[in-house]
């Protein structure tokens, strides 16, 4: 499965470990990650995170839709 769909929808993600003989060992894993981890991480990190909220307020898209115009709700995210 893809690994940003894995991430984001918290399933179980196959990790393989290959070695420099030809071995491979292999086991599943899940993350801890809060949403909003998530959302940094797949935007690429911190950085990239705080440039798109401040692109976000410049256009005012922190307090509305900017499609609808309807007003944001607390909760909601800008990014999903």
């Amino acid at each position: 499965s893809n690994l940003r769909e894995a991430v984001k929808s918290n399933e179980n993600i196959e990790v393989v470990v290959k070695k420099s003989n030809g071995e491979e060992w292999k086991f599943l894993t899940k993350h801890s990650m809060s949403g909003r981890q998530i959302n940094t991480l797949l935007q690429g990190g911190i950085i990239n995170h705080f440039k798109q909220e401040l692109s976000n307020r410049e256009v005012g898209a922190d307090k509305k839709n900017t499609v609808t115009g309807d007003p944001r709700k607390e909760g909601d995210s800008l990014y999903s």
